[in-house]
Formats: C-alpha cells, structure tokens, sequence
C-alpha cells in the first residue's frame, strides 16, 4: 500500500472506531488559566491494526485493558496536539461520521496557534491565557463535548 491507500484505509478505521475529544482540567502552577487538551483515538481488540497506524502515522498504542472476564482485551491508539492534528488533517478528505468532529478539533488548534501566547495551557511554565483566549476553547470544548454525547443524532 502506498501513504495515500494507507491513510484511506486508516480513516475509515477511526470513522467507524476512532473519537476526537478535548479534555479540560483545571489550572495547574502559577498561572490560573484552565488546561485544554485535544486527543484523538482508535481503540480495537486488534493489536496489530494499531500498531500498523502507529507504524505509518504515529502516536502510541496502549493497553491491553480488561473491561470482564467475558470481553476481549481492547487496545487504544493515540495521538496528541499536533500530531492528531496532522492525522486529522490528512483523514478529513475520506471521513464521514467523524467530520464534524474533525472540524471543531482543526478549529480548536487554529485557535490556540492564532492566539497570543500560543500556549497549550499546560500549567506549570505556560504562558496565562487572556479571557478571549479561554472563551474561544472552552467554545470548541463544548462543541466538542456536544458532538460526543452518546445518544444525540448529529441533527439535534
């Protein structure tokens, strides 16, 4: 397979398995600004089809997590800022049930390379966010938080 099928065939995987989440959490360190924290994921009980993602895309595979005795272990591919930011990019083209997720989280990483300081907000070190900054996460964060409500049709 060259990139192009690989990168295909990919999408479609985290289409039907994948999730794009922003997690917050509150400030850390000296300065007061909440964390916001974009990954993107694929969990599966195959192995080897993330290792193959880790391979050709990046990110880490990790696990096995056991949820009972009579489920398979599942394993979880995953990526962070930018590099989930590339893969998305590089997916968006062949995705359907994931794209308005894919949107928010392009927006969520324009805005923080747009903004003032830059800053992933990690705390510890960062630079303080102003609140225009904070008010334009927290917007994709909800956004976001919306889209993943398990139950709610993407219409609603």
């Amino acid at each position: 397979m060259d990139r192009q099928e690989i990168v295909a065939y990919l999408a479609g995987v985290f289409d039907g398995e994948g999730a794009v989440m922003i997690f917050k959490s509150s400030p850390r360190g000296r300065y007061k600004s909440p964390i916001y924290r974009l990954v993107v994921s694929v969990t599966n009980t195959n192995r080897e089809l993330l290792e193959f993602a880790q391979k050709h895309l990046g990110g880490n595979v990790r696990g096995p997590y056991v949820r009972g005795a009579k489920w398979s272990p599942s394993y979880r591919w995953e990526m962070d800022d930018d590099e989930a930011i590339e893969f998305l990019k590089n997916i968006e083209l062949y995705t359907q049930a994931k794209l308005e997720h894919i949107k928010v989280a392009i927006e969520f990483r324009e805005q923080i390379s747009q903004s003032r300081t830059g800053s992933l907000g990690r705390g510890h070190g960062s630079k303080p966010m102003s609140n225009v900054e904070v008010e334009a996460r927290e917007a994709c964060y909800q956004r976001m938080k919306r889209l993943n409500q398990r139950g709610l049709r993407q219409d609603e």
